[in-house]
């Protein structure tokens, strides 16, 4: 069970998307992103998770919704040799740049490889970047 250290940042995490994500209000369905801008949304992602966890992702996937012109909300996983990790991004479209915040799970493979169930959940531990 995380600390109360990692439920607090978690939750600052989560807070931070939360409001990131009501700046501007969602249309009525969100459209999925124009393969160039996916291009440019995964090197995003790509370049923040290196930045955050300074290892590269390997198997990352990505489904993301454009809720606004300027922000992509994507839901995302990858491994790297330790962990294997699950959360939402949301990435903003700034005028010279886009940046990335990640807020989820992550959990020893290691750990994990000996649990099943519930009993896994001692695996884990939140993670925001």
């Amino acid at each position: 069970m995380p600390g109360p250290v990692v439920r607090t940042h978690l939750s600052i995490a989560l807070t931070a998307l939360a409001a990131l994500s009501t700046v501007v209000s969602a249309p009525a369905a969100a459209a999925t992103p124009k393969p160039d801008a996916m291009v440019v949304i995964h090197k995003t992602v790509t370049l923040t998770i290196t930045s955050g966890t300074d290892a590269y992702p390997v198997a990352l996937t990505l489904a993301c919704d454009v809720t606004s012109p300027f922000i992509t909300r994507c839901r995302g996983g990858w491994r790297d040799r330790r962990y294997s990790y699950d959360g939402h991004f949301i990435v903003v479209d700034e005028d010279d740049a886009f940046t990335a915040l990640f807020a989820g799970t992550r959990t020893d493979r290691a750990c994990a490889k000996h649990r099943t169930g519930v009993a896994r959940r001692v695996c884990r531990d939140g993670v925001s970047f």
